[in-house]
């Protein structure tokens, strides 16, 4: 008797993993694998409303937005907004060329991803005080 307790425990437990797994598989959007024999036919599903069609996408980032997180991790996006972009290229062009007080930007940017990042730190909106 208790060999037969142990036995329906597990079965419970090896169905409630599976259904965990299609669970978490559905809420990734990745397809269910193929039943198998021993398997439950899953329940059938309640008519979907129009709230939980709808997908909520991600947030943009832009390549100049994520370049430009070592620059906000210290500076204000305020410094930046509304300034010319071609000016603060060559700001930061000098930083890397030494030529600006500042610590070293990373050698890695191009002067393609200075004006990612200048495009995007100068399109910032500038503080109204409100």
């Amino acid at each position: 008797m208790r060999t037969l307790r142990i036995e329906s425990a597990m079965t419970t437990i090896a169905r409630l993993c599976v259904a965990s797994l299609l669970l978490a598989l559905a809420a990734c959007g990745a397809e269910e694998p193929a039943a198998t024999t021993d398997q439950a036919p899953p329940p059938a599903a309640e008519p979907a409303s129009p709230a939980t069609d709808a997908k909520i996408s991600p947030p943009v980032v832009t390549a100049g937005e994520r370049l430009a997180q070592p620059c906000l991790s210290c500076h204000e996006a305020q410094l930046f907004a509304g300034r010319d972009a071609d000016e603060l290229v060559a700001e930061m062009q000098g930083i890397a060329a030494g030529d600006v007080s500042h610590p070293p930007l990373p050698a890695t940017l191009s002067d393609e991803d200075l004006a990612e990042i200048a495009a995007f730190l100068g399109a910032q909106p500038a503080d109204t005080g409100s």
